[in-house]
């Protein structure tokens, strides 16, 4: 990722790339921002995982007005705040922040391996379980699916009492 304050109006107020990395680390969430379907901004709090060098991963459902954004336009930002403080005497705000701007990726790809080791960094064994399990889903899923549908379709001679309406 690349490091850059020069659009930054408060000069006196900026992290320097070790801070906000370290924000960036340790974060607990952001605000996803993508353009609307409508026009205007859509924005969504998020938890995130970061995999240390370029990429971030988001939960996403499969389906949803996230997705639909994107698909109107990849470019979105994400808006990480870590301390927070109100100081209410001079009408302000203590606070430390981060905006990413980034390309959205990775929909319907291998990112969702990806990320296990990132999610389960603190368990190397256990992000191997869940990403042997997950593609083992993945792979036999829709055999047995299938199989479990032929099996029923063989066994009723009925295609459709074999499914809900």
């Amino acid at each position: 990722m690349k490091y850059s304050n020069t659009n930054i109006r408060r000069r006196d107020r900026l992290l320097d790339e070790a801070q906000a990395t370290e924000l960036l680390k340790k974060g607990e969430y952001g605000i996803f921002s993508v353009q609307a379907e409508e026009g205007g901004a859509y924005g969504i709090p998020i938890n995130y995982a970061w995999d240390g060098k370029q990429s971030i991963y988001l939960h996403c459902a499969p389906e949803g007005r996230k997705l639909r954004c994107i698909k109107i336009c990849n470019r979105v930002s994400f808006c990480i705040v870590g301390h927070t403080q109100v100081i209410s005497n001079k009408f302000s705000t203590a606070y430390e922040s981060i905006v990413l701007f980034c390309f959205f990726t990775g929909i319907g790809n291998a990112a969702t391996f990806r990320q296990f080791p990132i999610i389960f960094g603190h368990n190397p064994r256990q992000a191997a379980v869940v990403i042997g399990w997950t593609a083992a889903i993945a792979a036999y899923g829709p055999f047995i699916f299938a199989t479990i549908i032929g099996t029923g379709i063989a066994l009723i001679a009925n295609a459709k009492s074999n499914t809900w309406s």
